[in-house]
């Protein structure tokens, strides 16, 4: 078995990613990608982890802050975006890794009653990139493209059910 057929081999169907603080605070996204990467080995592997993919933090128990608030997880996410911006397809939409990221990627503001609103520009480009992102993996893998409309719904579902991000770290 290579390096490359740990994953799919492995019998795993959920994948949850952890980035030590060390990773983050050195702006070090490799060990992150390569683990990322895996999930492009194939179409099989692709459409096996479709909504399989979690991502935590390790090492900000003690930090009162949410992971968007801190400007060393925002960097590294935007290091980590450019080269892996498949979170559309691959993130488990049961968690608030998505609302973490979007508003670690985006600037954002808070209303009076604790709602985020996120600049609108920012995340129509958010939306733009990482739908493109999508449509390329589609492309790439020769995915069924009658679940790509599905898979637009539930993503836009996902956010307008969670305008307050939960307690993520």
């Amino acid at each position: 078995m290579t390096d490359a057929d740990i994953l799919k081999d492995s019998g795993v169907d959920f994948l949850a990613v952890v980035v030590d603080r060390q990773d983050v605070e050195r702006l070090y996204i490799e060990t992150t990608l390569n683990v990322l990467q895996r999930l492009l080995q194939d179409r099989q592997t692709v459409v096996s982890f479709r909504a399989r993919l979690d991502i935590a933090f390790a090492g900000y128990d003690d930090d009162a802050r949410e992971l968007h608030e801190i400007d060393e997880v925002r960097k590294f996410l935007g290091h980590l975006d450019k080269k892996f911006p498949f979170w559309f397809y691959f993130l488990n939409l049961s968690s608030g890794t998505l609302i973490m990221i979007l508003l670690s990627l985006c600037r954002y503001s808070r209303n009076s009653d604790g709602t985020f609103v996120i600049d609108e520009a920012e995340q129509e480009r958010f939306f733009v990139e990482h739908g493109g992102a999508v449509t390329r993996l589609f492309q790439t893998y020769g995915l069924d493209e009658e679940e790509y409309e599905p898979l637009a719904m539930q993503i836009k579902s996902y956010l307008e059910n969670r305008r307050n991000p939960p307690l993520i770290h």
